[in-house]
């Protein structure tokens, strides 16, 4: 039996204690980025490998050192777990479903999945629970990607979104770090977990990882934008090489194919592909290698099952062997026709390259049970529409999906959460009865193959009223989200959940259609709290008009100076809605406008010299329903996601509003920073409308910079001997969790040491 059968079992309980993880933590100063390695990574230590399984792990290491430095997990860890839980791309877990780390997949996983009893891909755990008995799925489910690519982040990932795993990430070393995920429960109940993962990082040398540091060009490493290639003799591709973090250094990148008689490459990463077979492309900067594994004339895989792995010179087991082929090696199925030996075996015509035969091609005949040809991904049921809005007396039928043979001929049993909302009859069609909300369930064999929500009007759920016009939107969010539609002051509508983070997720018939989205609970109020009239109480807010005066054209500019960066240039007669009138020292340009205008079919925002600009009358507008900004967050009183160095005129340039930023009461100029625990007033027309308390990412202190002062009382934050105030706790997050953890002390001693960039 496999690796995957005695990894990531329920956890244990873990044996670190708290003062060793802090300890580790606090000692845990840029290991892995200490120690300069200029002239690259010694590779011998790989010299034992198979063709397949070296050019698997040096592709993975490559693509560890990347992951290490975006998640702060060691590479010598990725790379060793690799080894270790597939097999170096050995296992059929790790071949099939590119499943390199052995991590289970449960029913909260929403991606692909692996049965390995029957070596299949399904769709989703809830399509591999409907063909499988339940103690299947329990056993042997696994998860599956689709690139060797999202394997590492999802085992980087793993670490970050589980707590138990935080000593891993705290990890000074791989050593402490191995014996972090054993006594984590990684591995079940294994006790020698660490020492076997160890050996496998000390035996290749993978702990050279862990000394990579950024060149002196602050090139930290190189990445190709795939790391494997599968192309037809005589087929191309173009590779491209990236540093990270982003440099303006000219890359000298040296492009190689480790066997130029499979595929050879150009000076701009272009290949091409020869003859059957598997190649190691490499890009090379000042000892920084990215790598690409090219597949030739390959459409199926070998399986770790050694008695399959001959290839025969005709279908006949008793036939002379023409060498053995190594686990996972690439090989290319001439047909899919099946040649059946004397003894009734089958097996496929092949072309591969044994080892045996110095890395020639030859043609012969593989049992069909040693290779994996692939096939599609299984779906068993699926619907069109998991979400219905209807009226009372409406009538409609569920669309019902069956893909998978097995339960075509299997009868559906329909159920309704609510008959008295809406009923459902045993072929799935829907009759509206009366307002509210009810699940319509469908079971296939007994198990749940899928649910649809119907929502039936709106006032089944709890009413609320809008105090003023605010946009519907597809999304909690202004920043990026569409809107759907607009809820009219004193409009009804009903509240489907409160998110707990200033939005609400509501229903609203708009246009005659009942549209469901997100919008600011600010803008809410339940009838009780107070009556509201038709119409907004609020006239909304009164800006002037102008229109542009000049010969040639007018310069806009991010701040109110001329030194401030052209945002657009507007030509003689363009319109323009003034939002505020800036008073500067500048002798020449004293008045200056902050403006919005449109722009290239965009609508911008930036300030231009009022000398320029003839005021022709104005426009009166609902209050906008941005707090402040496209780009910060508003959370309750709180203002975030200002980033460190930011001025209070790169601030406002930011902005969709007119703000003022205030420290201890006195307003600040242009050229300071703003700070955390700052003050930003938002005004309408003149009249401040709201107040915010400044969070700056990673600025505890309140200077608006990140500083060593930050860095330690993060780790005093840790330690439990500072207690920060509700500002510094949420500068601290610089993760985005909404916990202070190790993550957010990774990433603020990466972004010291230079190696991470805030934001």
């Amino acid at each position: 039996m496999n690796r995957p059968l005695q990894t990531v079992a329920p956890a244990v309980k873990p044996r670190v204690r708290l003062t060793a993880f802090l300890l580790a933590l606090l000692l845990a100063c840029g290991a892995w980025t200490v120690r300069a390695k200029a002239d690259g990574i010694d590779y011998s230590g790989l010299s034992s490998l198979n063709r397949w399984q070296y050019v698997f792990l040096r592709t993975v290491m490559s693509l560890a050192l990347k992951d290490g430095y975006d998640n702060g997990v060691l590479p010598s860890v990725t790379a060793g777990q690799a080894v270790y839980e597939g097999g170096i791309c050995s296992f059929p877990i790790s071949i099939v479903a590119q499943n390199h780390f052995c991590i289970k997949a449960y029913s909260n996983w929403d991606g692909k999945v692996y049965l390995q009893k029957t070596n299949e891909l399904y769709n989703s755990y809830a399509d591999a629970a409907m063909l499988n008995d339940a103690a299947t799925i329990r056993a042997d489910l696994w998860r599956a990607y689709d690139s060797w690519e999202e394997s590492v982040a999802d085992h980087s990932n793993l670490f970050h979104v589980e707590s138990k795993y935080e000593p891993v990430l705290a990890a000074e070393n791989y050593r402490d770090a191995a014996y972090a995920i054993q006594e984590s429960g990684y591995a079940g109940n294994s006790d020698d977990y660490a020492e076997a993962l160890i050996g496998r990082i000390e035996q290749y040398g993978l702990d050279q990882l862990d000394a990579v540091e950024t060149d002196e060009n602050g090139v930290f490493g190189l990445v190709m934008d795939r790391s494997r290639v599968q192309l037809d003799a005589g087929g191309t591709a173009t590779l491209r090489a990236d540093a990270y973090p982003a440099t303006s250094a000219q890359l000298n990148v040296q492009w190689s194919s480790d066997r130029p008689e499979v595929a050879t490459v150009d000076a701009n990463g272009k290949v091409t592909a020869n003859r059957q077979g598997v190649a190691l492309v490499t890009a090379v900067y000042n000892g920084k290698e990215a790598c690409c594994v090219v597949e030739v004339d390959a459409n199926a895989y070998v399986l770790d099952r050694s008695a399959t792995r001959q290839v025969y010179r005709s279908p006949d087991l008793s036939s002379a062997s023409l060498g053995k082929l190594d686990p996972g090696q690439p090989v290319k199925v001439i047909s899919k026709e099946v040649y059946t030996g004397p003894d009734g075996t089958p097996f496929y015509a092949v072309s591969a390259s044994p080892a045996s035969a110095d890395g020639q091609p030859v043609s012969g005949y593989v049992r069909v049970d040693g290779l994996y040809t692939g096939g599609e991904v299984r779906l068993a049921v699926g619907t069109d529409r998991t979400v219905v809005y209807a009226s009372v007396g409406d009538a409609l039928t569920v669309p019902l999906h069956v893909y998978a043979d097995e339960l075509k001929d299997k009868p559906v049993a329909w159920s309704s959460s609510d008959p008295d909302v809406a009923e459902v009859d045993d072929d799935g069609n829907v009759r509206c009865m009366a307002e509210g909300v009810s699940v319509i369930s469908a079971r296939i064999d007994g198990k749940l193959a899928l649910t649809v929500t119907v929502y039936v009007g709106s006032k089944a759920l709890k009413t609320l009223v809008a105090v003023s016009a605010v946009n519907l939107r597809s999304a909690p969010s202004t920043s990026g989200s569409e809107v759907l539609g607009v809820v009219a002051g004193g409009q009804e509508v009903s509240l489907v959940n409160d998110l707990g983070n200033g939005w609400y997720r509501i229903l609203a018939i708009i246009g005659g259609h009942m549209l469901e989205g997100y919008a600011s609970a600010r803008y809410f109020r339940e009838p009780s709290e107070r009556p509201v009239p038709p119409t907004p109480q609020d006239p909304g807010v009164t800006y002037q008009t102008g229109r542009v005066n000049v010969e040639d054209s007018l310069n806009v500019r991010d701040a109110a100076s001329t030194s401030g960066k052209l945002v657009a240039k507007l030509k003689n007669g363009d319109r323009v809605v003034i939002l505020e009138t800036v008073e500067t020292q500048d002798r020449a340009n004293p008045r200056w406008y902050r403006i919005r205008f449109a722009y290239r079919g965009e609508t911008l925002i930036g300030y231009a010299s009022a000398a320029y600009i003839v005021v022709t009358g104005t426009v009166t507008e609902p209050a906008p329903d941005l707090p402040v900004s496209p780009v910060y967050t508003v959370d309750g009183d709180y203002l975030s996601d200002v980033l460190p160095d930011t001025t209070v005129s790169a601030f406002r340039a930011q902005c969709s509003r007119t703000v003022k930023v205030f420290r201890n009461g006195s307003e600040l100029g242009a050229d300071e920073l703003v700070a955390s625990g700052d003050v930003v007033r938002v005004y309408d027309g003149g009249t401040q409308s709201a107040s915010y308390r400044v969070v700056v990412k990673s600025d505890l202190d309140g200077d608006g910079k990140t500083s060593t002062q930050d860095y330690l009382l993060l780790k005093r934050a840790i330690l439990g001997t500072y207690r920060p105030t509700e500002t510094a706790r949420r500068a601290a997050l610089i993760s985005g969790a909404s916990e202070i953890s190790s993550t957010d002390y990774l990433l603020l001693k990466r972004a010291m040491l230079g190696t991470y960039q805030i934001g």
